[in-house]
């Protein structure tokens, strides 16, 4: 890949969320497992239909998958789909376009390096990605102060970076909320305390953190349950942008069982990229 440097400055234009208040109704969906009975450990029987795909449940005869521990920094994950090492190993199923590199200078002084990946084929997990950005010398973006968060925000502030969940998804629907690209923060608790326990792949401390707060405002939020990020309760234990009905710099709290390789229904939702960061520019 030949990669492209643009540098951005430090100041920030502020990011303004507009958008058009379009009415919704929301119908129940038949045939899909309820989310809220899963495992503590986000792994669950695979099945329920894919958007679009016709079917539901389980599919006939389907045999047990065997499962790995895969460690990814300081989380160990359970992982029951085909993890590949690098971005030379991954199979043509999976779709995406390394976006060129954009460089960042912090207010500690230090310049880093920004890849977005997009992922046309939404086949690939926090945990595959995090793999990924660890083989091409990064980790997945560890934001750590306001002007960082909004500038990596920049680069993805676009629906296509976005998965939203269709009104026949899941039973509740999720009110359409949105899925953005995964972020390197993962949660290593042993507590029911959404908020304790996370910490950032590039080991760096987490002292600012921007989760999404409840609006409930029928445009930017229309779910009109309480929907403060992290709500995951020890279940959802990677992070990325979203958790709202349109692209927002706010971040929500995931399952890492979210876009996991295969054919598999995936009741956790689908992802449609990740951004890498480096700390020097790579070869």
């Amino acid at each position: 890949m030949d990669h492209r440097q643009l540098t951005v400055p430090l100041s920030i234009v502020a990011i303004t969320l507009a958008t058009t208040a379009v009415g919704q109704d929301y119908t129940p969906a038949n045939d899909f497992y309820d989310l809220s009975e899963m495992p503590e450990t986000g792994m669950y029987p695979q099945g329920g239909a894919k958007p679009g795909s016709g079917g539901s449940g389980p599919p006939a005869g389907q045999v047990e998958i065997e499962t790995e521990e895969v460690t990814v920094g300081p989380a160990i994950f359970t992982v029951n789909y085909q993890l590949f090492e690098n971005f030379d190993a991954l199979p043509d199923d999976v779709i995406y376009e390394r976006e060129p590199l954009q460089s960042f200078e912090n207010t500690d002084g230090n310049s880093h390096y920004y890849e977005v990946v997009l992922v046309e084929s939404m086949n690939v997990s926090w945990v595959q990605a995090a793999i990924l950005a660890e083989s091409e010398g990064g980790y997945l973006a560890s934001l750590t102060t306001p002007e960082e968060n909004a500038f990596v925000f920049s680069l993805v502030d676009d629906d296509k970076y976005f998965w939203q969940f269709p009104d026949d998804y899941t039973s509740d629907s999720h009110y359409r909320i949105k899925i953005g690209p995964f972020l390197g923060g993962v949660r290593v608790s042993d507590t029911e305390d959404s908020l304790a326990g996370w910490q950032w792949l590039s080991g760096e401390d987490w002292t600012y953190s921007n989760w999404a707060q409840n609006l409930n405002d029928g445009v930017i939020d229309r779910d009109p349950r309480d929907n403060t990020q992290p709500n995951g309760s020890g279940r959802q234990n990677v992070m990325g942008f979203g958790e709202l009905n349109v692209p927002v710099p706010t971040w929500g709290d995931y399952w890492d069982t979210v876009a996991q390789y295969g054919e598999r229904g995936m009741p956790s939702g689908y992802n449609r990229g990740f951004i890498i960061e480096y700390e020097e520019m790579p070869n």
